[in-house]
């Protein structure tokens, strides 16, 4: 299973049929990234060229998109 399973991220689509996992490597500390300077990467109708995940610091950095790099930070909650 890849590590972004639980976010909603996409490629565009292309004639060559690839999907994220070819953009995509996981490394032992959890850390990941997905990049790609030939085709959009797409999260929340938004549009990237790479997108990292620190699993030291539990942030995900999005970069290259149309806006502004985004950032977000993941927190755990204790749900009763």
């Amino acid at each position: 299973m890849d590590p972004w399973y639980f976010m909603d991220i996409s490629i565009e689509e292309n004639d060559d049929g690839l999907g994220l996992e070819e953009f995509g490597t996981s490394y032992p500390d959890g850390s990941w990234n997905i990049v790609s300077d030939e085709y959009k990467i797409i999260y929340n109708n938004k549009e990237y060229t790479r997108i990292e995940y620190d699993n030291g610091t539990k942030i995900i950095t999005f970069g290259g998109g149309q806006d502004t790099d985004m950032r977000l930070k993941l927190l755990l909650n204790t749900v009763e």
